[in-house]
């Protein structure tokens, strides 16, 4: 059962994805437009902070069921790499120590 707030931030995060996605793709005008697209977003993160909510550190980290939602698995031919977050591909969030959302990740399975 999700609060009213619960609610709101996933529809939050959905803005924040794509803005993520806009960002990357837009070929920018200029600095400036870089520059405020990226003051823009890291002002917003800030402000999903102040409230406790914080996107899941993924990338190279142990992959973490209860944080991550394994959308694909990756051959690797290195055992340290085996069970290792390779790609974010949707972050995830948590609020305070509760995760609201994981993130989809790729993870590394070792090559047999």
């Amino acid at each position: 059962r999700f609060s009213g707030t619960r609610i709101m931030l996933h529809q939050l995060f959905q803005f924040t994805d794509r803005f993520g996605i806009v960002f990357c793709l837009i070929k920018f005008q200029s600095i400036v437009q870089l520059l405020l697209g990226g003051f823009f977003y890291s002002v917003f993160i800030a402000l999903l902070k102040k409230y406790g909510v914080s996107p899941i550190e993924s990338l190279g980290k142990k992959f973490d069921p209860l944080e991550h939602e394994a959308i694909e698995k990756v051959e690797v031919s290195e055992a340290e790499r085996e069970d290792v977050v390779l790609e974010e591909l949707q972050r995830g969030w948590r609020l305070h120590e509760k995760v609201l959302r994981p993130a989809k990740v790729k993870v590394g399975v070792l090559k047999k």
